[in-house]
């Protein structure tokens, strides 16, 4: 198939889906589209989010509120398994897991790379730390 009929065929599951349990599809209210996500888990994380883009497309391309946030995101999220940031509070975490799924993403890879550049820096340290110890031992400088 090409872009095109995926993105069709990613609304049409909605549609259909909503035309199934009696609700509008379009404009589709957010608890709309988090039940649509929560129900059809088992097709695959990849083709809800298919839908879930088509979804916002479909919505905002009409001028219309985007309903693919909020509950629509905390559900991506724990399908998706990716938590919550470690640098983020517990305060915090129902106003990240509101963020659009894709920020969610970018900021959860973002966080790891922060903690990865932290550690290398604590292991230069500790490097550069028993370095000058050794140089210490062997009389190599003087500290004043």
């Amino acid at each position: 198939m090409n872009e095109l009929a995926d993105r069709v065929a990613a609304l049409a599951r909605f549609e259909n889906w909503c035309r199934t349990k009696g609700l509008i599809s379009l404009p589709a209210a957010p608890a709309t589209v988090a039940a649509f996500v929560a129900t059809c888990e088992p097709i695959g994380f990849e083709t809800l989010l298919q839908s879930v883009a088509a979804i916002s497309n479909a919505h905002t391309a009409r001028g219309l509120a985007d309903p693919t946030f909020g509950p629509v995101s905390a559900e991506l999220n724990r399908i998706s398994g990716i938590g919550v940031p470690h640098s983020w509070k517990k305060l915090h975490w129902a106003a990240f897991k509101a963020l659009p799924y894709p920020l969610q993403v970018y900021v959860i890879e973002r966080d790891k790379q922060d903690r990865a550049a932290v550690q290398r820096s604590f292991n230069d340290a500790t490097k550069a730390k028993k370095e000058l110890e050794a140089l210490k031992a062997n009389g190599e400088t003087t500290v004043a």
